[in-house]
């Protein structure tokens, strides 16, 4: 099967599914296969050709699962984008295929204003984050430089450390991360609760 015929295939498993938006416009694909990469000389050619020939923004947990098994199933390479403002590359489509863009998961779920502990969707924003803590009285102690644009998985997908590690110490640090739901890329991909140990 052709990665054209994969892809077909693919756009009619997905066609169901209400709450995920596939755009193929010719722009978005572009900008959505980019990240802040330019600014090194060494990856500039060695990523511009990289592009997606799908964009997905699920909605929902239960989409991003029935995302994930329909590209393992027809074989389509799937990268998944947060807000772009890495520069290394990390969401890059190196093969081609689908770019799963997390903005359509910015939820925060839950807030425990006596621990501090949050837990929120890998689309939201850490600005927004802040800013609901805030009337907490509570701050992010630690923030990518990039924090205003930057999503939560994305600095959790790419991040190690930024505003706030020299007193706060890394992401792999105890304390930071205590958990994640994870997706794998099976024909049967189903959310994996991951605690504090398996999600180092």
């Amino acid at each position: 099967m052709t990665r054209a015929d994969a892809l077909l295939a693919l756009r009619q498993d997905l066609a169901h599914i209400s709450d995920l938006d596939l755009q193929d416009e010719p722009g978005q694909l572009l900008r959505c296969s980019r990240d802040a990469y330019d600014y090194s000389p060494v990856l500039t050619p060695k990523l511009a050709g990289a592009r997606a020939q799908l964009v997905s923004r699920p909605q929902s947990v239960a989409a991003v699962e029935q995302l994930a098994a329909a590209c393992a199933k027809h074989g389509v390479p799937l990268t998944v984008r947060g807000a772009g403002t890495g520069n290394y590359g990390q969401c890059v489509p190196l093969e081609g295929g689908m770019v799963m863009l997390t903005t359509g998961l910015q939820r925060i779920r839950k807030f425990d204003p006596v621990t501090g502990v949050v837990t929120v969707e890998p689309g939201c924003q850490m600005s927004h984050l802040d800013q609901e803590l805030r009337r907490h009285q509570r701050e992010l102690r630690l923030l990518p430089s990039t924090w205003r644009s930057a999503t939560v998985g994305g600095f959790v997908a790419g991040g190690s450390g930024g505003i706030g590690s020299i007193r706060w110490g890394f992401l792999r640090d105890p304390g930071h991360l205590l958990g994640l739901e994870v997706v794998p890329m099976t024909t049967d991909a189903h959310c994996h609760q991951l605690d504090e140990i398996e999600a180092e």
